[in-house]
């Protein structure tokens, strides 16, 4: 892809820009000014400049009045007049003032103000007519303000290399200009490059802190990135200009991201009391019709817009956008297709209708929208990223079967479907039988050993560190194993989890509140296996002895903040858990087929639970208290104990003081440990652990315990505490194998396939721990078992080959397939011609010995 910068040239990249443009309509189009900014300072008599300082602060009428004195015909005078046209809706007189304007100047601002608002109502044949004359009545001139018109001009005609090199020129003759910073700071937001648009519009906002404007394009640059500041920005321009619609617009899009609809549609509003016919506040008036199920307002609207412009496929883009947020990608892609069939040419809206259907699981749909995107609009970033994704998609493994398409790299294709697929039946039959429903199909699972390609398919950009999966209705995208350090965390519960989003995202019609879809599939983790989905219990304790649980009014925020979203996924968890307790599967039911007939929490509150926000509040308090009141006493510090001491002795001598204090218990135990005071660290651990008997990890009391445990010679007890720490751990694999070497020094077979299991399934690409379930299964007579991970041992990149090979075919004899155990242990002398045990095996096989070879 390329990208607009300032610096010269063009680069491709895989980047990390975003962006955020909205309609803006001509009136606040930048360009430069032969007086300078609207607002600026000038002489009191002069009626030109007090017209600009009305319009600066959007008193319409006191402009008009200045200008009355002025002959019509002057260029200054129409382009004025037709900005206050503009601004109040009145397109055809503004219109014909910036005609009067753009003929007595050809390159002056009535030209570009026309050229603009003939582009905005559809009349591109026109407008380019306009900017042909500009760009003749200008040629060649190399001064700041026709510089910087000159770029407007091949801005508006879509020549936006020719327009940054013009802006860099008209920057460098006139430098500071905060006319140009605007400018040229709009260039780089419509093309992408969120970085290089705030250092420009920061820049003019410091330079020209009156102006409205300059904080309208600073609060746009911000809006992405940093919605409060964006807001701030927006605002501010407000205070400065009242008059300016856009802002106000801005402010309608910052409150639907926050789903505040009545803080949008007063924003709208307002916003429309001023100019009735904004495209864009038409386009965000429809967006929260369409959302709060208003059908007959959404429709209003988009007729409205369309009488205005009837190529203004943008307003079915932006109400695609926001129905696309709110998961509904089926409608959202209806939608959108209905702007594209309006205006081919906008390259936004294939897009965004590309990223839909990759979310609706149509990926050769998505391939050609973003092919044509992409040749409409070789700057943006997602959609170079999402065909690149594309390509390597292609390149994968797809496996078709039972209600699923499943797709794995092709590193990964010997090892994980045979793991993937099992699961993912296991969760469906589960869960089709706890819903009562059959998801429509087929679920489109794929599994991405690269986490930013993982990223990518989800949101188009590289990042999301914190995410592992994603479900978008019938598509779930997660991390593979591979994609996260060994033992990260379990692509199994992850998997698990993200097909429970299958479940509520369908029976709620795509409309699910997020507290209650990840809700029910942190819950869904926990009664599929004991050891998931409680990584945050710990945290969630200590939140509750410091009273700083979520209240569940405000839960659905939570997950929109990076502070409280980890403990917002586990206590959603338990409000589906104690909803299912005290009303039963059937309310969750019916909760979510309310919420997919567009209810809110307090309708379906009051509808399928006969209860209120403050009651359920109420009884989700009592339901926590009785399942963690020891750990919340657990978790308070004692009165007048601040800092831990740093001596082990010292430490010890405090939790003797305090028995029941865990922080200090857990912290005691842990130095004592290191101290080698393995006596004192067995006592302090054994209280930690009573108290918070739910906590995990390779530092948590049990484990603890358990090397106290080993070092004492206890070997015994060190296996059944590493038995009970995965009973408590989603992932555990040092804890697995740690349970496994000391099982297999004690001959314990059972706790040794514990712990193998789980370090097979956590990390399936370890030879050596398949190869060791493998034996383990063979010589318990499990033959079938150890074919499966002799396999997988194989493919998961087994060093010794032949021997490999030759394991493979021992227990397919033990199978009774002697015929494929034959051409393994051929495939085995091939590498090791040599290699006895092959030998043997062979000439076992050929005599039709019931034996196999003899193990090394």
């Amino acid at each position: 892809m390329q990208i607009i910068g300032r610096t010269r040239g063009s680069v491709r990249v895989r980047g990390t820009f975003t962006h955020r443009v909205i309609t803006w309509m001509a009136a606040c189009l930048l360009v430069v000014a032969t007086r300078g900014l609207a607002g600026a300072q000038a002489p009191a008599a002069d009626p030109i400049a007090l017209a600009d300082a009305a319009l600066g602060r959007g008193a319409l009428e006191a402009a008009v009045m200045q200008l009355a004195s002025l002959d019509a015909t002057d260029a200054a005078a129409a382009w004025r007049l037709g900005r206050v046209a503009e601004w109040r809706g009145q397109y055809d007189e503004a219109l014909a003032h910036y005609r009067r304007g753009a003929a007595a100047a050809p390159g002056g601002e009535s030209a570009l103000a026309l050229a603009s608002l003939l582009i905005d109502l559809g009349r591109r044949e026109q407008a380019v007519a306009v900017l042909e004359a500009v760009e003749a009545s200008l040629d060649g001139a190399l001064d700041g303000p026709s510089l910087a018109r000159r770029a407007t001009a091949a801005r508006l005609r879509g020549q936006f290399e020719q327009a940054n090199e013009l802006f860099r020129d008209a920057a460098a003759a006139m430098p500071g200009d905060p006319a140009i910073d605007m400018a040229w700071g709009r260039l780089f937001l419509e093309k992408h490059n969120g970085p290089e648009a705030l250092k420009s519009l920061q820049q003019a906002a410091t330079n020209a802190p009156e102006h409205a404007e300059a904080h309208l394009g600073l609060a746009e640059a911000l809006a992405g990135q940093n919605p409060p500041a964006a807001m701030a920005s927006a605002t501010r321009a407000l205070g400065l200009n009242p008059s300016l619609v856009a802002a106000h617009v801005l402010l309608a899009e910052l409150a639907l991201d926050d789903r505040r609809y009545a803080d949008a549609r007063a924003h709208v509003e307002r916003g429309l009391a001023i100019n009735p016919r904004h495209l864009g506040a038409l386009a965000v008036q429809a967006s929260v019709a369409y959302l709060e199920n208003r059908r007959a307002d959404h429709d209003a609207a988009v007729t409205t817009a369309l009488a205005i412009n009837p190529r203004f496929g943008e307003i079915h883009r932006v109400v695609g956008e926001r129905v696309a947020q709110h998961y509904r990608f089926d409608e959202a892609a209806a939608i959108t297709r209905l702007g594209v069939a309006l205006d081919p040419e906008n390259a936004r809206a294939r897009a965004e209708l590309g990223m839909q259907l990759m979310r609706t699981g149509d990926e050769a749909g998505a391939q050609r929208e973003l092919d044509t995107a992409f040749g409409l609009d070789p700057y943006d970033t997602v959609t170079y990223n999402l065909l690149a994704l594309l390509d390597t998609l292609q390149k994968f493994t797809t496996v078709e079967r039972d209600g699923f398409v499943f797709k794995f790299h092709g590193d990964e294709a010997a090892v994980m479907p045979s793991l993937v697929e099992p699961l993912a039946k296991a969760a469906v039959a589960s869960l089709t039988e706890r819903y009562r429903f059959t998801p429509n199909g087929p679920i489109l699972v794929e599994m991405f050993p690269q986490h930013d390609d993982f990223a990518v398919r989800t949101a188009g950009l590289p990042g999301m560190i914190g995410a592992l999966g994603a479900c978008f209705g019938r598509v779930v995208t997660l991390d593979s194993p591979r994609a996260r350090p060994p033992g990260a965390f379990s692509w199994a519960a992850t998997l698990w989890h993200e097909l429970a989003h299958v479940y509520t995202l369908q029976l709620s019609n795509q409309r699910v509140p997020r507290w209650l879809t990840e809700g029910v599939s942190v819950y869904e983790e926990r009664r599929a296996r004991a050891s998931w989905g409680r990584e945050s219990e710990v945290e969630f304790a200590r939140a509750l002895a410091s009273g700083s649980t979520i209240p569940l009014a405000t839960i659905n925020d939570a997950f929109t903040n990076p502070r409280l979203i980890t403990l917002a996924y586990f206590q959603a968890s338990l409000v589906v858990e104690h909803l299912i307790e005290a009303h039963g599967q059937a309310a969750l039911l019916g909760m979510l087929k309310a919420y997919g007939e567009g209810l809110d929490d307090r309708a379906v509150f009051a509808r399928e639970l006969k209860t209120d926000v403050v009651t359920l509040q109420a009884g989700f308090d009592a339901f926590v208290e009785r399942r963690y009141a020891r750990a919340r006493q657990a978790f308070t510090m004692p009165a007048g104990v601040e800092d831990l001491p740093d001596d082990p002795a010292e430490l010890v001598t405090l939790a003797e003081q305090h028995p029941g204090a865990y922080p200090i218990q857990v912290a005691a135990g842990r130095a004592a440990l290191g101290a080698g005071d393995l006596a004192a660290a067995q006592r302090t651990l054994e209280r930690a652990l009573a108290l918070v008997p739910f906590a995990s990890g390779e530092t948590a009391p049990r484990e603890l315990l358990a090397t106290v445990a080993e070092k004492q010679g206890r070997r015994d007890q060190a296996i059944a505490l590493l038995s009970e720490a995965l009973e408590h751990d989603h992932a555990g694999l040092v804890t697995a194998r740690r349970l496994a070497t000391l099982s297999r020094e004690a001959g314990d077979r059972t706790s040794l396939e514990k712990g193998l299991r789980r370090a097979v399934e956590v990390h399936p690409f370890d030879a050596g721990d398949h190869s060791a379930l493998a034996r383990l299964f063979l010589e318990g007579g499990n033959a079938a078992g150890a074919v499966s991970h002799f396999r997988l041992a194989m493919a998961a990149g087994a060093s010794d080959e032949a021997g490999a090979r030759t394991d493979l075919a021992e227990a397919l004899v033990a199978t009774g397939d002697r015929a494929t155990a034959k051409r393994e242990v051929l495939g085995a002398l091939e590498h090791a011609p040599r290699y006895e045990r092959a030998q043997e095996l062979l000439l076992a096989i050929v005599e039709g010995s019931p034996r196999g070879g003899r193990r090394d």
